[in-house]
């Protein structure tokens, strides 16, 4: 893809958010050539069923290797995706999915692990002085909104984003 106003044909199944009015007048409005595939046949649109599998075997891999429940599937799958977005692709040259989109250059170092542990340093202000200076959090993921990581409280079973973190990437704790 040169560019995001590049002209597209799409190849979709007969869903109905793909056959609705206001589906079909995006893409007359984006010129984007619609081409239905017929029901029960995902080998009409192979390449978007690979992808799919890749996506969904990658976030298996993920859960099982971190050994986090099978509930935090949604977390798995979008690292998968951001890292994949992340990562050359013969597609375009060999060159990040992100960094084409975005049209600058990307930078990878913020990559951790999924589901390493990470201590989150608790300001002083909302701890006691006997309380440690640091709690035990788990890595799910990256928050591109707010520039922050977004960890996994197993005792509270609750999400948390912070940037005051150490990564420990030996270390699986789930």
């Amino acid at each position: 893809m040169k560019n995001k106003s590049q002209v597209f044909e799409t190849f979709k199944n007969n869903g109905g958010e793909y056959t609705s009015k206001a589906f079909i007048n995006y893409c007359s409005t984006h010129v984007i050539t619609r081409q239905l595939t017929i029901p029960y046949t995902p080998e009409q649109n192979s390449r978007a069923e690979r992808i799919n599998c890749n996506i969904v075997e990658g976030t298996i891999a993920l859960l099982q290797q971190s050994g986090l429940p099978m509930k935090l599937w949604q977390e798995a799958l979008l690292y998968v995706v951001d890292t994949k977005n992340l990562s050359p692709h013969s597609a375009l040259d060999h060159r990040i999915p992100d960094a084409v989109w975005y049209g600058k250059l990307i930078n990878t170092a913020n990559l951790r692990a999924f589901g390493c542990r990470t201590w989150h340093t608790t300001p002083q202000h909302k701890r006691s002085k006997l309380e440690p200076k640091a709690k035990l959090f788990i890595f799910v993921g990256f928050n591109n909104k707010s520039k922050a990581w977004t960890l996994y409280d197993p005792t509270t079973t609750l999400f948390f984003l912070s940037r005051n973190i150490k990564f420990d990437e030996k270390v699986f704790p789930a």
